[in-house]
């Protein structure tokens, strides 16, 4: 990954922090940052792709999946695109 990019990432990944005061976040949460629905979130973490996340309370009955900023920064900064106008 270039040097822009990992910029950009540290940048995106600073104002995610300082919006939701945590390294991590829900859900709920990562599917309003990236717009995606949290069925397609489930759907991904089910088919091992998408977004890197961590679950907690494994074997104890909890479902909580928590998300790293980082690599929800890393993500939307690596879909980026351009378009032809």
């Amino acid at each position: 990954m270039n040097t822009e990019k990992n910029e950009e990432i540290k940048v995106l990944a600073s104002m995610l922090f300082e919006e939701y005061k945590s390294l991590t976040v829900s859900t709920d949460i990562v599917a309003e940052i990236t717009q995606r629905s949290k069925v397609s979130l489930d759907r991904d973490r089910a088919e091992g792709i998408g977004i890197p996340c961590s679950k907690l309370g494994k074997g104890s009955g909890s479902d909580r999946v928590l998300y790293n900023i980082y690599d929800i920064a890393k993500f939307i900064v690596g879909r980026k695109m351009k378009v032809a106008s």
